[in-house]
């Protein structure tokens, strides 16, 4: 084998490394998003009230001090280090990834289908998982929603 091909060869399974070590993060995230403690609860989530026969059986995953945990509980603080964690977890091999595929110069013609297919079945499966996630780390969405509303119904 040429040493070109072994050196694209380790570039995608570096890749199907790094895309599992970001799936373990999201799954993390989705752990984490369960304790209210993370996330705003501006409003009642209407997902989850919707749909109940999926979201219960999820809540029942998880210990109900867990899914009840508020930001006042003395186990909020310990969760603030998972949280890190997770964050590494997500950002690191992302990292990892554009620094070892610049350095490569990977010929990525030769290995186009290959690396297109674990990047979408990589990007599926976060999707996936983000599917299901619970709460939001900001309430950014809720005052575009606001502000759209005030424009749509009163001009303003």
């Amino acid at each position: 084998m040429s040493p070109r091909k072994n050196v694209d060869n380790r570039i995608v399974r570096q890749l199907t490394l790094c895309g599992g070590i970001l799936i373990l993060g999201y799954i993390g995230m989705f752990c984490l998003m369960q304790a209210p403690a993370f996330w705003y609860s501006l409003r009642p989530d209407p997902v989850r009230s919707l749909i109940p026969e999926i979201f219960g059986p999820i809540n029942a995953l998880f210990p109900q001090r867990w899914v009840t945990l508020d930001r006042t509980h003395k186990f909020a603080l310990i969760a603030v280090p998972i949280y890190l964690a997770v964050v590494v977890l997500i950002t690191g091999p992302l990292l990892y990834l554009l620094r070892a595929m610049s350095k490569s110069g990977l010929s990525i013609y030769s290995h186009r289908k290959t690396l297109l297919r674990r990047i979408f079945g990589f990007t599926l499966g976060i999707m996936f998982i983000l599917l299901f996630q619970r709460g939001l780390l900001s309430t950014d969405i809720y005052n575009y929603e606001w502000y759209s509303r005030i424009w749509v119904e009163y001009g303003q």
